[in-house]
């Protein structure tokens, strides 16, 4: 049986392998997880928990390239533009890191969430991230 953390992660993620682990790992975890895939989607959370209709996430992971037209860096600086957003932990994970999103044209966003957590996926297990999850959250 899996011990419930009450936590709630929003997962915004398009690549429906990466959903697949990681949406089982955190659920695992005893998260309580939602998954997100869509630009619009995305949006319409931030406005509904700007606006108190729903619950607040205790964290939200988020891809670095959701589509063409959105990157986590967008969707990070829309949830810490609101007082009542702001202080919701983000994760931000890519397969670049920043020195290679900064060659990729990407200097000015990746200045933009210097201080916020970012993971090379590639780089970690999900037992790893759940680890550095835990430990953002001050989860023993």
């Amino acid at each position: 049986m899996v011990k419930k953390l009450n936590k709630k992660i929003i997962l915004i993620e398009n690549d429906f392998d990466n959903i697949e682990v990681y949406e089982l790992a955190l659920k695992r975890a005893g998260f309580d997880v939602e998954v997100l895939s869509f630009e619009e989607d995305v949006f319409k959370k931030i406005q509904s928990i700007k606006e108190n209709k729903e619950q607040k996430p205790d964290m939200i992971i988020t891809t670095m390239f959701l589509d063409t037209r959105i990157s986590g860096i967008t969707i990070t600086n829309e949830i810490r533009k609101y007082p009542e957003t702001k202080d919701i932990k983000v994760l931000i994970w890519s397969s670049y890191s920043k020195n290679e999103l900064q060659v990729l044209g990407y200097s000015k966003e990746v200045a933009s969430i210097e201080n916020e957590k970012f993971v090379i996926k590639a780089e970690h297990t999900p037992t790893e991230i759940i680890k550095m999850i835990k430990e953002e959250l001050g989860i023993n």
